[in-house]
């Protein structure tokens, strides 16, 4: 077998979609010295390079053939395709200065797992490059989503005082979106709905997003707990959250998810209270079905340790009476996003029982091989989806885990 050896002045040929200068600017990277000519004249599931002739992915997620004549990618969607691309951009060998071999074979990928997604947190000293770093990073390790998650970050139009005056602005935001989604990565919208509506790290920072700025506003939580759960039950705060959905809806573009977060929250005291915790992610899950998406929320909110033996291993923030009230309301159009971080040596029950009660799921681990190792094992037993959550880590301990999980699933 002969490799195909790319030349110094080369041709590629992208779909349409591909026309974003980051996939050349990446290109350019592992092939340095080569002068690429670029023509998007390709259907949307196919790039070609040299004499290849075409290639169909045969029901996989894509196939990449590489002939001594050429190259040719294709993917059941435009997502398949350029996660092909970024399998092409690892097989690339430099042999000499300003030379560079693709081995000859096929490689066809068909992940067991279909819904691959990382979740990113966007602090105040999180800088943009690193934020755009670590986007890049998901595309090569092939995930399909990307959860965003601002705490403080972003500057609303619906409510300027959620973001710090050190945020972001949407533009600075949506270039590192676009750049992902030209990839084809969904981002998915995340904003806290229940707990944590501080919108920073509660105890561990001190800091409350609004009302340190403006104490005027307590109002809009629920009273006694320091600003950490919305009031939901006015209408002028599910009017401001719906708000801050439709900003981050159209911020994210297209896509068929959106995180409410929900967890660590005040738990119910009465049935009657759980009930209306329900009701009211079920009008918002209804609201978010209108435009196309399906609400996630976090489910320690869900369980109750009485469930599970041994009780210490599993997340679990709730009674048994309170879950059974909410279990009873609670649309499974919603998703469970089940966040385990302790389980490390076995499949997760948590999972199972979220299954059993009719509901999708996504298994969340976190920091460690093992505890990704059991997400993934989980997800393939149940038909789940696999979220890493990275939290205020990523800087320090978990960049090679999130290429690690997404290879892995």
């Amino acid at each position: 077998m002969r490799p195909y050896c790319i030349r110094k002045n080369e041709i590629i040929h992208l779909p349409k979609k591909a026309s974003h200068p980051v996939i050349c600017e990446i290109l350019q990277n592992y092939t340095k010295g080569v002068v690429w000519e670029v023509r998007y004249d390709q259907e949307e599931n196919q790039i070609l390079i040299g004499e290849a002739g075409s290639v169909t992915p045969a029901g996989k997620d894509y196939r990449v053939a590489v002939h001594e004549t050429g190259v040719a990618i294709s993917g059941e969607s435009y997502a398949g395709v350029m996660r092909g691309f970024t399998c092409l951009l690892e097989k690339i060998i430099c042999v000499d200065m300003e030379q560079y071999l693709v081995e000859e074979g096929d490689v066809e990928a068909d992940s067991k797992i279909d819904f691959r997604a990382v979740h990113l947190c966007v602090f105040p000293d999180t800088k943009k490059a690193f934020l755009r770093r670590s986007v890049r990073l998901a595309v090569m390790a092939k995930y399909t989503h990307v959860v965003l998650e601002f705490w403080g970050t972003l500057k609303y139009d619906c409510f300027p005082l959620l973001g710090w005056d050190t945020a972001f602005e949407k533009q600075e935001i949506k270039e590192i979106m676009e750049e992902a989604r030209s990839f084809g990565l969904e981002i998915i919208p995340f904003f806290q709905h229940w707990g944590h509506a501080a919108l920073s790290r509660g105890g561990a920072s001190g800091k409350h997003v609004v009302l340190d700025r403006d104490i005027r506003y307590e109002y809009l939580y629920r009273p006694h707990t320091g600003g950490w759960i919305w009031n939901y039950e006015k209408e002028e705060v599910r009017s401001l959250l719906k708000s801050v959905r439709d900003e981050l809806c159209d911020l994210c573009g297209s896509g068929g998810y959106f995180h409410l977060g929900c967890d660590e929250a005040e738990r119910p005291r009465t049935r009657e209270d759980a009930i209306r915790v329900a009701e009211y992610f079920n009008r918002v899950a209804d609201d978010l079905k209108e435009k196309g998406r399906r609400a996630i929320i976090w489910g320690d909110m869900l369980l109750s340790k009485e469930f599970f033996h041994p009780a210490h291993r599993y997340e679990c923030n709730s009674t048994p009476e309170m879950v059974e009230a909410m279990m009873e309301v609670l649309s499974r159009d919603i998703i469970i996003a089940d966040w385990q971080y302790n389980v490390t040596d076995e499949t997760w029950d948590s999972t199972e029982y979220f299954k059993e009660k009719g509901f999708d799921v996504i298994c969340c681990p976190y920091q460690s091989r093992e505890n990704v190792r059991y997400a993934i094992e989980t997800a393939k037993q149940n038909d789940c989806g696999v979220m890493l959550t990275t939290w205020h880590t990523l800087h320090s301990s978990q960049t090679a885990l999130l290429l690690q999980t997404g290879w892995g699933c």
